[in-house]
């Protein structure tokens, strides 16, 4: 889902939340960044990957790969994107645990499931789930096995 996408539902979301009236203003913007701010990870992957900065840069690379995507996918190729770090079980576990000891986080931990299930919905309705890798161990294990991290 673009960020775009990710910034109008987080905004109708937070003024849902607004208009009930029971939760601060503060938690409501941490809802709000949070909803959309996890595709922090997109912007580095694609400077990683070409070098380039610049989020225009970034959203061009994404673009080439969505239609790269989508080409493989008409010829029966069905392979995983890059590796999205913040989009992963992993970092929501350790947001999860700083949500127990903080209450803040845990506004940011609800804004970033609401931006994950936005992504899983919108996978699945496109056809295209299985793309993404949502545990960096499985990722990990991955890269050893091909040789692209080296154990010793």
């Amino acid at each position: 889902m673009s960020p775009k996408w990710h910034i109008i539902l987080g905004f109708i979301a937070s003024i849902i939340i607004f208009l009930s009236g029971k939760v601060h203003l503060i938690f409501i913007l941490l809802f709000f960044i949070s909803s959309f701010l996890l595709d922090a990870d997109h912007y580095f992957s694609a400077v990683f990957k070409t070098g380039e900065f610049g989020i225009k840069n970034s959203l061009y690379h994404y673009e080439r790969l969505k239609e790269l995507g989508r080409l493989e996918s008409l010829n029966g190729i069905r392979k995983k994107g890059p590796l999205h770090l913040f989009h992963t079980i992993e970092f929501f576990i350790v947001i999860l645990a700083l949500s127990i000891c903080f209450k803040y986080v845990f506004f940011i931990l609800l804004g970033m499931l609401f931006h994950i299930i936005a992504d899983i919905l919108y996978d699945i309705n496109k056809g295209i789930l299985y793309h993404r890798e949502y545990f960096f161990t499985r990722w990990l294990f991955k890269q050893i096995q091909k040789g692209c991290i080296s154990t010793q």
